[in-house]
């Protein structure tokens, strides 16, 4: 997981480049920009840079983020 990578490396995850990451991974896989998701089709409407996405999915990385944080925080503490 590219988060835990991150803060393995004493670095601090960010949206921006978790964003480009998960985009590079989906286009490597085959996946394209379409305006519905769809598995079948392999098209996402989030395959847009960072700064052309919505506010809910920039705030729901933030979210994702933190959560990860708390549980590798929580893994180093035991």
């Amino acid at each position: 997981m590219w988060h835990w990578a991150q803060l393995q490396e004493a670095q601090e995850p960010s949206p921006r480049p978790i964003h480009e990451a998960w985009v590079k991974e989906k286009q490597e896989t085959g996946w394209s920009y379409g305006a519905v998701k769809d598995k079948s089709k392999k098209e996402h409407p989030c395959l847009v840079p960072y700064e052309h996405l919505p506010e809910t999915e920039k705030l729901k990385d933030h979210i994702f983020s933190g959560i990860v944080k708390a549980f590798f925080l929580s893994q180093r503490a035991r």
